[in-house]
């Protein structure tokens, strides 16, 4: 349940006290039933149990509506009243409406966010890698696990001095000469890219995408290089 526009009170005590599907709320009732809670007169309902919430924001009628994701519960929107004033079939409609196209918004931003970000990682990584890692499969793989690697480190001899004797867009135009290069050899032996910072370079192989031979693939990607 949202609490924007409830009292801090109200906020502070919905924290300490998380509101749980049960008939006791309506906001527990919108996701145990997975459809809209109308409860007109809050004194009248022998089921309310949230009296002390009520009591801090001075609430007399609730409209809870649920959004629903494939049949889930994801989050329930919910108005209240301050005064006994059931809303109309008109105004349940309304806000059932709006809870549709708010959870549609947001699920069309989230999937924007993914891809995204899995475009952002296929900047740096070979294609299937981006869409390992940004899988639920690739999750479990970053959660930690156990696996023989080979690591390749690299830079670029002297740069320190040519970066502070240097104009700054020659630096970057060198940078990226340098990364498109290396990224060419990285892809074609299967490495993945671990991490850069500026010149320097650190390629995994044999995690998280498995390869036969990952040593011999280091040394002949270091070798291309």
């Amino acid at each position: 349940m949202a609490d924007v526009g409830a009292k801090p009170e109200v906020i502070a005590f919905n924290g300490a006290h998380p509101i749980r599907p049960s008939r006791g709320t309506s906001t527990g009732r919108a996701v145990l039933e997975h459809g809209p809670v109308h409860i007109p007169d809050i004194d009248l309902d022998d089921e309310y149990e949230y009296r002390e919430a009520q009591r801090l924001g001075g609430f007399k009628t609730l409209l809870s509506v649920p959004m629903l994701h494939k049949g889930d519960v994801i989050g329930v929107l919910s108005l209240l009243r301050t005064e006994v004033l059931p809303f109309t079939d008109g105004d349940i409609d309304l806000v059932s409406m709006f809870a549709e196209q708010a959870l549609a918004t947001v699920t069309s931003q989230l999937a924007a966010t993914v891809e995204s970000q899995r475009v952002e990682l296929a900047r740096f990584l070979p294609r299937q890698i981006a869409d390992l890692i940004s899988s639920p499969e690739g999750l479990k793989l970053l959660e930690g696990h156990r696996s023989e690697i080979t690591v390749v480190f690299a830079d670029i001899r002297g740069f320190s001095e040519f970066a502070a004797m240097d104009e700054p867009e020659e630096v970057i135009s060198v940078l990226g000469e340098y990364h498109r290069e290396m990224g060419v050899h990285v892809i074609e032996h299967e490495g993945t890219l671990g991490g850069f910072d500026g010149e320097g370079l650190m390629i995994y192989f044999n995690d998280p995408n498995p390869v036969p031979d990952h040593a011999s693939r280091a040394v002949a990607m270091a070798s291309g290089m």
